[in-house]
């Protein structure tokens, strides 16, 4: 997985995503979303999947592996193919900061779960191509390098973990000496997951679809001078069929633009 940092006026968001082998995502990838994006597809086709593994991860760090693989039952239950992988990316509009690159893999090791790869890097000013991995971790064990800009000078500590299926990320993330951890921790359990209930149902939505998608936004400190309606009905029009939304009220308004077409 993979984020940079917030700048003070804006917070850090997912630029890039990869999962692979979560549940019915063999390969999927992301390569260039925005703060505002629209998944769509047929039933089955994935899109809460994508969330799901979101939310996964997040109770990843927040539970610990193993309590949330057992949310979703077995390992067995949520992998496809022979190991459970995903990679994300987040970006702050910040010239300081770099982009911060995540990577996890998880699988089972004689029967028990297991961090088989994990690592965080990112790409240094002035060296392209030379991404440079300031945690590495493998079944608990690996090096991390501290400080506020880490750099290949710096000094590597092997710092073991208890156990092969806990997150290094996750626990190094508590310490102040490695403040580049702390924040890809922090962004991680912080975020919002909405794609569930209520907003399944969008006529069941207490004072307004749209108040209620605006507020979200705002919340999570994007449009903070207001979301222009027009213009977002435009850029979501177009991913929309008709004919699949089950909103009574949607239904009513097409009818009525189409009857008026017509006629």
């Amino acid at each position: 997985m993979a984020f940079v940092a917030p700048s003070h006026n804006s917070p850090a968001r997912i630029e890039y995503l990869r999962v692979r082998n979560f549940r019915a995502l063999r390969d999927v990838e992301f390569k260039t979303l925005t703060p505002m994006a629209v998944l769509s597809g047929p039933n089955g086709s994935g899109k809460s999947t994508v969330f799901d593994a979101l939310a996964f991860l997040a109770e990843c760090f927040e539970l610990g592996l193993r309590r949330a693989r057992d949310k979703r039952g077995r390992l067995d239950g949520i992998k496809t193919g022979r190991r459970l992988s995903r990679s994300s990316a987040a970006k702050a509009r910040s010239p300081r900061t770099p982009l911060i690159v995540y990577h996890l893999e998880v699988d089972e090791r004689d029967g028990a779960l297991a961090v088989v790869r994990e690592s965080l890097c990112w790409a240094r000013s002035g060296r392209p191509g030379r991404a440079f991995r300031f945690l590495d971790y493998k079944e608990g064990r690996g090096e991390a390098a501290s400080g506020e800009a880490p750099d290949a000078e710096d000094q590597r500590v092997e710092i073991p973990l208890q156990a092969p299926d806990l997150l290094a990320a996750n626990a190094l993330g508590q310490f102040a000496d490695h403040p580049r951890v702390v924040a890809r921790r922090n962004f991680i359990v912080g975020w919002h997951i909405s794609y569930r209930a209520p907003y399944r149902r969008p006529d069941g939505i207490k004072g307004g679809t749209w108040e209620a998608f605006e507020r979200v936004m705002r919340r999570r400190r994007y449009f903070r001078t207001g979301l222009n309606k027009v213009e977002a009905a435009r850029a979501i029009a177009a991913h929309i069929e008709p004919a699949r939304n089950r909103s009574p009220s949607f239904k009513l308004f097409h009818d009525a633009i189409v009857e008026a077409a017509v006629g």
